[in-house]
């Protein structure tokens, strides 16, 4: 019979999207991480829905990416982007993945969590803003040599970010490199302040809980990273700099389903300290 490790390899091999489970340990609570694209060609070639399942089905609290409950009420219900933040949530498959997520939740009747600061227009303003503006804006406030030389290298960085985006390279490839640690972007941010959110709720948790994450492989990667090292001078500074963005949910978000109104309620919305 294959070993499990083998079998792990050999289906990563196959299939580089396929399910990945990892676990940890933090102050006693166990974490687990469950790495699964919510795209459609991305979505593992083996039925995940099992695994995924037995996950939640054990867990005390399950954080997702994104949760269609709260997306209704903080973009999807926007006059202005609200049509065509819907189109692209069914586009990319986050609607079906995750209202499927939120339908387990409510079979094993656990609670469900948010800690990603990727919910509405004001993410898509700082997301284009920090990757756009700085070059120029260095250029015509500083238009010596050094304000001219900075502004070029903002210019370059920015494009550079958006072209490891859209061909899913570098800081979006599945497994996180070693420069990410100095990269400053909002996508940077929604890592590191989930992980963040994350290690809060854990050392509110007895000895022995059972947390869960789900997000897509690129996501975890980088979540696992930062859950790792929480003392790491250079995230912390970025976290603190993140901050700054006003207007974003820099909170954990807990919903608990409802059998007398049979919808989800907020029931806990807790700051994540930086």
């Amino acid at each position: 019979m294959e070993a499990p490790i083998e079998s792990l390899i050999n289906e990563l091999l196959n299939d580089p999207n396929a399910l990945q489970v990892e676990n940890l340990k933090l102050n006693g609570v166990n974490i687990t991480l469950v790495s699964c694209d919510h795209e459609l060609e991305k979505m593992p070639k083996a039925d995940p829905w099992q695994a995924i399942e037995y996950e939640i089905q054990k867990s005390s609290l399950v954080y997702v990416e994104y949760f269609p409950y709260e997306l209704e009420s903080t973009v999807y219900n926007n006059p202005i982007w609200g049509r065509l933040a819907r189109a692209a949530g069914k586009a990319k498959g986050i609607n079906h993945f995750f209202d499927k997520i939120g339908d387990l939740a409510i079979k094993h009747e656990k609670e469900v969590a948010v800690a990603d600061i990727a919910n509405g227009p004001k993410y898509s303003i700082y997301h284009a803003g920090l990757r756009a503006v700085p070059g120029p804006l260095l250029m015509s406030v500083a238009p010596d040599k050094f304000g001219s030389f900075l502004g070029v290298c903002s210019l370059v960085y920015g494009n550079g970010m958006s072209m490891q985006e859209l061909f899913r390279i570098g800081a979006f490839d599945l497994e996180r490199k070693n420069f990410e640690r100095f990269i400053i972007d909002m996508e940077d941010a929604r890592r590191l302040l989930t992980a963040k959110g994350i290690r809060q709720e854990v050392e509110k948790r007895v000895e022995g809980s059972q947390l869960t994450y789900i997000a897509p492989r690129a996501h975890v990667s980088r979540v696992k990273w930062y859950l790792e090292h929480p003392n790491d001078i250079v995230s912390n500074t970025k976290a603190k700099a993140y901050s700054l963005a006003a207007g974003l949910p820099r909170s954990t978000r807990i919903y608990k389903n409802s059998k007398m109104f049979h919808s989800w309620q907020l029931v806990s919305d807790i700051p994540t300290k930086v």
